[in-house]
């Protein structure tokens, strides 16, 4: 016969994973074979429920059973071939969905079974404390009793007795307060009897109503557990989907990007190859350039070669001599030439010249002339703008000086010094306070910058191949500088006190003179920095001349 297929997921019936330990397996079937158990649970399915706690519990326990189920539970875990995700999503929503019913109507009915324990338990609270308090007042009764007894049989009674007269209990009256006091002893047995069971159903009602709450604690823990498991398999389920998504996405942007930098690629090759025609078009062009440039040069000294030859032959001719090779370097009279040829007529008149300082001009006019032009022109274009724009700060720089002198002149012209009282350590003094010293400083500084224009215009008109004028200027610039900063912030610190307030109208002209007097420092900072350029460029540079040949023939 053959062995029954096994459908059930036993984890799931015990209400563990499938790495649990044996003695987590245990603890688990004890504490549900206490909840299923048929005679505890009044289900209609608690048996079955039951033999399946049973069977999965023999399973799991035994190794060999267990290794035999481990090798089937992932068919048993899986969707049949023909559920869905979305059917198999119903499914666990349905479960779920009963898992939270149940736990409604348990929790509905156990609020119901705690309502009616409170009842009970609150009426038996109220029998046990009015039969504490009807002890109590026997116990007062008797104590009473005892103290009046005590107080009847003491010393002070017995000495007194002679003078107050008491009266003796009769029988019937002793008969009487023995059986009150009988009575009373039997109702206070009575009573304890009735507190001592009040208090036992108070304990056995507050017991199980405690039982009933574990109950019902567990059975939702059961049922979380339970949810928490379908939610378990429903998160795996939605994370395989979304890594399938996530993984398909990957692959899409992948194809996307590969085929983007194809494109890419495609584009940068073009571009490339755009750009290669085009530089080999360009240096095509540039090469058919310096070739007709070397052409028109060659055929430029040719020219020029053809004109020097021209002059030597004629030269030669016109001042033939027989004995030629003293004649090449001769020592006789003078003659003065300015610059290259032709020659510039002297004292004495210029015998003929040797065919090595023809050959020399020569080479002079085809090599060296070309790049000294241009570089003089170069050289006199920067120094035009540098001129231009010297002119221009030093004009600012006057306007500026004269705007000094006017604005703190006659904030001067409006002060009115005054006399104050000094305390010293030595005796009080009277002070006169006059005209503040930074606003005299920055007169000064105005004046200074008059002479330094001035200075500086017959400096590079009359002096400027001197090179220690050059450095005077500089010193000159420098103390300018130092001068205008620290006289237009000595003034601007005296505004916000009470110096300026004293003359009449006289804080106005003061901030238009330190305004003025900052942006004189910027100007100089300018023509500083142009002056110190002008001098070290041209003390580096070497003194170049035009050359001169004299030969003495």
């Amino acid at each position: 016969m053959a062995p029954v297929r096994i459908t059930e997921d036993f984890y799931m019936v015990l209400e563990v994973g499938p790495t649990a330990s044996p003695d987590l397996v245990v603890r688990s079937y004890k504490r549900l074979a206490l909840k299923l158990h048929p005679d505890r649970n009044k289900r209609y399915d608690a048996t079955e429920a039951f033999q399946l706690l049973v069977q999965a519990y023999e399973t799991l326990k035994d190794e060999t059973k267990r290794r035999a189920y481990d090798s089937i539970y992932p068919t048993i875990t899986r969707p049949p071939p023909g559920s869905t995700p979305q059917s198999g999503a119903l499914s666990e929503a349905a479960q779920i969905a009963a898992h939270q019913k149940s736990k409604q109507e348990r929790t509905a009915q156990w609020l119901r079974k705690k309502i009616a324990s409170d009842s009970s338990i609150s009426e038996l609270r109220r029998g046990i404390r009015q039969l504490e308090q009807e002890i109590k007042n026997l116990d007062s009764i008797v104590a009473a009793e005892a103290a009046a007894e005590a107080q009847k049989n003491s010393w002070g009674t017995w000495f007194l007795s002679p003078i107050y007269k008491t009266v003796k209990d009769t029988e019937e009256e002793k008969e009487r307060k023995d059986n009150e006091r009988q009575a009373r002893k039997g109702g206070k047995d009575m009573k304890e009897r009735q507190l001592g069971s009040k208090n036992a159903d108070l304990k056995k009602e507050e017991s199980l109503l405690r039982n009933a709450e574990k109950e019902v604690d567990t059975a939702n823990q059961v049922d979380d557990g339970k949810i928490r498991v379908i939610k378990n398999i429903i998160r795996a389920r939605e994370q395989r989907e979304r890594q399938t998504k996530e993984r398909e996405r990957q692959e899409k942007e992948r194809a996307e990007r590969e085929k983007r930098a194809r494109i890419w690629k495609e584009q940068q090759e073009q571009e490339e190859k755009r750009e290669r025609e085009s530089l080999e078009a360009f240096i095509a062009h540039r090469e058919r350039e310096r070739v007709a440039e070397q052409r028109r040069q060659d055929e430029q000294a040719r020219q020029r070669q053809k004109i020097i030859d021209d002059r030597a032959k004629a030269y030669r001719e016109q001042y033939e001599h027989p004995n030629l090779a003293e004649d090449f370097f001769t020592s006789v009279g003078s003659c003065y030439h300015d610059g290259w040829w032709p020659k510039v007529q002297g004292r004495t008149a210029c015998p003929n010249v040797g065919v090595a300082a023809l050959w020399l001009t020569n080479q002079l006019q085809v090599r060296v002339i070309p790049e000294f032009d241009s570089s003089l022109h170069v050289m006199a274009v920067n120094m035009a703008e540098t001129e231009t724009l010297n002119y221009a700060l030093r004009a600012l720089q006057l306007i500026f000086a004269i705007i000094v002198m006017g604005t703190d002149g006659y904030a001067i012209h409006v002060f009115r010094g005054h006399t104050a009282l000094v305390h010293f350590e030595f005796g009080d003094f009277y002070n006169y306070y006059g005209v503040p010293n930074a606003w005299s400083f920055l007169i000064f500084c105005a004046g200074w910058t008059v002479l330094i224009v001035i200075f500086d215009l017959i400096g590079r008109t009359r002096f400027a191949d001197r090179a220690l004028i050059g450095y005077i200027r500089v010193a000159i610039e420098a103390v300018a500088v130092l001068s205008w900063l620290a006289g237009f912030i000595a003034v601007a610190v005296q505004i916000s006190t009470g110096a300026c307030s004293v003359g009449d109208n006289s804080c106005g002209p003061l901030k238009a003179a330190t305004v003025s007097g900052a942006f004189e420092w910027l100007l100089f900072m300018a023509t500083a920095a142009l002056t110190v350029m002008s001098v070290f460029n041209s003390s580096r540079k070497p003194m170049t001349s035009t050359p001169k040949s004299s030969a003495a023939v």
